[in-house]
């Protein structure tokens, strides 16, 4: 098994085997991330030194390989020289990144919420941190800010899976909290809207609102894009609708305390009736 959703690892026979320290564990990791492609060894050098590569990088790139053909031994995996490149061959429902891939391709072809729920945790839940973890060098960071993204996306879409099958009050803590990891992601803002107004928070979910256009406009100076002004609006009307207090005739009055001067005059205006029918 390969695993590269977290630290890069190997475990061979039922145990993790020793790959060495981080320049040469980030050689497999790249051979990994090519699936398949096999990758000329001047495009190792590069994508483990960058521009400070050594003046006999090459020679030590193939150090590198040979010392992970040991490690890896005579096992389902290996590194095989190719026309073009070095390839990792191996089963590759045992590649935790190819595994990821798969479930969320297959996801979006798939028109049952239910199985895209299935299949988006099961692959959410091959990451074990952040992705190529301990990896030095530019290429290790561009990658763990791309694999980053594709974990970040399949999240969303699962939240929102989980949202079309009715779910509402029980996402509501975790859609508060991703979108705190993700303070201007405004597909995530929307997704915790909704919930919100789904579990009867209404108000909440307009004071995110509120909360989301004053980051976007201070921080980034641009206001929220249509999908989520449209949101707002939505529950605005309903928010008003709901709370908007009929209009009523005045009550009762119940007495004419400080009125004295007004009750006088019927009262002078009966005995003189009184009077009149006396006489």
């Amino acid at each position: 098994m390969l695993r590269v959703l977290g630290e890069v690892e190997a475990c061979v026979g039922g145990r993790v085997v020793d790959l060495g320290h981080p320049k040469q564990r980030c050689v497999l990791a790249v051979l990994i991330v090519a699936r398949g492609r096999p990758v000329p060894i001047d495009i190792l050098v590069d994508r483990v030194w960058g521009a400070a590569a050594p003046s006999r990088g090459r020679e030590t790139v193939h150090s590198h390989l040979s010392r992970l053909r040991q490690a890896l031994g005579a096992g389902d995996v290996s590194i095989t020289r190719r026309p073009g490149g070095y390839t990792v061959d191996s089963d590759e429902s045992t590649v935790d990144l190819y595994a990821f891939w798969d479930a969320c391709a297959t996801a979006i072809a798939e028109n049952d919420d239910s199985r895209v729920v299935t299949l988006l945790t099961g692959a959410l839940a091959l990451w074990r941190g952040r992705a190529l973890a301990g990896l030095p060098g530019e290429w290790a960071e561009a990658e763990r800010e791309r694999l980053g993204r594709e974990r970040l996306a399949a999240r969303t879409e699962l939240a929102e899976a989980r949202l079309r099958l009715g779910e509402g009050a029980r996402l509501v803590p975790e859609l508060e909290a991703f979108a705190a990891e993700h303070p201007y992601d405004e597909r995530i803002a929307r997704l915790c809207m909704t919930a919100l107004h789904r579990a009867g928070r209404t108000a909440d979910a307009l004071g995110h609102y509120r909360g989301i256009r004053v980051r976007l406009a201070d921080d980034l100076g641009v206001d929220p894009a249509e999908p989520l002004a449209a949101l707002h609006q939505e529950l605005l009307g309903t928010h008003r609708s709901v709370t908007t207090v009929p209009r009523q005739l005045p009550l009762a009055i119940r007495d004419f305390t400080g009125r004295e001067d007004h009750l006088a005059a019927p009262v002078w205006l009966l005995s003189l009736s009184d009077h009149a029918s006396n006489v």
